[in-house]
Parts: C-alpha cells; structure tokens; sequence
C-alpha cells in the first residue's frame, strides 16, 4: 500500500486514488473503459440517425443532411419531449449516446441535434439552434 500513495487504478470499475492508505473514488469508470466508445457501442451510427430523424420528422421537424456525428456520455434534458408537449419518460443519469446534428431542413444555417442511446437505441433527447 505504502508505494501506492497518490497512484490511480482502477478498482471494481471505479477509478481510485490512494491517499494515506484510504482508497478515494473520483469517477466511475465502465469496466471496458479500455475500450473507445465505437467498440463500446451496439447501436450503428446510421441506425441511430434513421431513429433521431424519424423522431424528428413525427413530432413536425423536417431535417436537413447531417452535419456531424459523434458518441458522447450526455445526462436526459427533456428538451424534445417538453417541446412538443410528450409525457417524460423515465429516463435519468449518464448515458452514452451517438451526438447526431442535423441541418435544419428550411434554415440552411440552423440545426437540431438529437441524442440516441448507443446501447438501446432509445430517443436521450437533444437541442436545437434557435
């Protein structure tokens, strides 16, 4: 223990940092946190963009060609659901999720973005440009 102080590792998918013999979690860490986040993810970018723009398109917004994508760990906002006046669902903490940005269909400049979980497939939430 005594040539451990102040060295990190990672214990039980925690990464950990030894202070006077006191092990002091600092962040949760995945256990394939030695994995990227494309080998981590189930969900294929092109199904996560079929899922967002069909989300999109059914609650009246027309998107446009995609800007960008990237996978990216994002918290819940309900920014879509509130919007366009859904009931929440029950969804909450990190998750990790393919970033999806879309042009806006009649506003060349402006765009939505929509985040869908990488795992499941499931509509996260998102922004848009106003």
């Amino acid at each position: 223990m005594k040539g451990l102080i102040g060295k990190r590792l990672i214990v039980v998918g925690m990464l950990a940092t030894i202070c006077i013999g006191i092990v002091i979690v600092i962040k949760h860490q995945s256990i394939g946190e030695a994995k990227s986040f494309e080998q981590q993810a189930v969900i294929f970018e092109q199904e996560a963009i079929h899922i967002g723009k069909h989300f999109l398109d059914g609650i009246g917004y027309t998107t446009g060609k995609v800007l960008f994508t990237k996978l990216e760990e994002k918290t819940p906002n309900f920014y879509w659901h509130d919007l366009a006046e859904l009931e929440k669902p029950h969804k909450q903490g990190l998750r990790l999720c393919w970033i999806i940005k879309f042009e806006q269909a009649y506003r060349p400049s402006h765009f939505f973005e929509v985040w869908i979980d990488a795992y499941v497939g499931e509509f996260i939430e998102g922004i848009q440009c106003r």
